[in-house]
């Protein structure tokens, strides 16, 4: 039994469908609107971002706010977590790209929390109403700093990778040798 289903049994009503625009749209019109927009670890996997983040400021009520999770691309690339990209995985999100994406769609990045979640995570909260609280400067100030916006930022880490690919080939090259 998956999890729509034991909602449903539980009489929570559910549906097993994409979220977007559509569907947001659709969620209004019947009255279905959100104080609380909860999204955990579920951005990466969107295809249509600008669809989902539409989807999100119309279901989302005016006074609402919503929550996400996501990877923290600073995290992984600071780090060389390279064991963590995965293939669903569509996007890695800084709080600059967040801050962009959810201001194209008048929404606001108003907080923001670093979390261990997968080596280093993201927790934001985003509103219609701007209230950019310290957090988010803080963090769009040392992402500034570092360059997260910039090629170089992640040419570096792939030259981190290769040579830690380089480093582990010849340890495991030398430990046969020595049987």
């Amino acid at each position: 039994e998956g999890p729509v289903e034991a909602a449903r049994r539980a009489g929570v009503p559910s549906l097993c469908t994409f979220f977007g625009r559509d569907l947001a749209s659709q969620l209004k019109q019947e009255g279905q609107v959100a104080d609380l927009f909860l999204a955990n670890n579920v951005l990466a996997h969107v295809a249509d971002l600008n669809g989902f983040v539409d989807g999100m400021k119309i279901v989302l009520k005016e006074t609402g706010m919503a929550v996400l999770e996501v990877h923290y691309v600073a995290s992984l690339v600071d780090h060389c977590e390279f064991d963590t990209v995965y293939h669903q995985h569509l996007c890695y999100f800084s709080a600059t790209s967040l801050d962009r994406l959810f201001r194209d769609h008048d929404l606001f990045l108003n907080e923001v929390e670093l979390i261990p979640t997968y080596g280093g995570s993201l927790r934001l909260l985003v509103e219609h109403r701007e209230a950019v609280g310290e957090s988010v400067c803080r963090l769009l100030e040392d992402e500034a700093v570092k360059g997260v916006a910039r090629i170089d930022y992640y040419l570096e880490f792939a030259e981190q990778a290769r040579a830690m690919k380089r480093s582990l080939l010849e340890l495991l090259h030398d430990l046969n040798g020595d049987g």
